[in-house]
C-alpha cells in the first residue's frame, strides 16, 4: 500500500501539481488499495499522511 501511495504522491509532484492534488493522490490510493474503505475513513487517513509524506518528498 505504501509503495502505491509513494508512486501517487511522486507522479502528482512529477506533474507540478500542488498540495491539495497531492492530498487526493493519496486519498485516491488509499481507495484503490482497499475498496472496502469508507471515503470519510480514508480521507482521515490521508490526513494524516500528507504531512508525513509532504516531508519526505520535500
Amino acid at each position: 500500500m505504501f509503495q502505491i501511495i509513494s508512486e501517487a504522491c511522486s507522479s502528482a509532484r512529477r506533474n507540478g501539481l500542488g498540495a491539495d492534488e497531492t492530498h487526493d493522490a493519496i486519498l485516491s490510493a488509499l481507495l484503490a488499495c482497499d475498496p472496502t474503505l469508507r471515503p470519510a475513513t480514508a480521507r482521515v487517513i490521508a490526513d494524516q499522511l500528507f504531512p508525513m509524506v509532504d516531508r519526505a518528498e520535500g
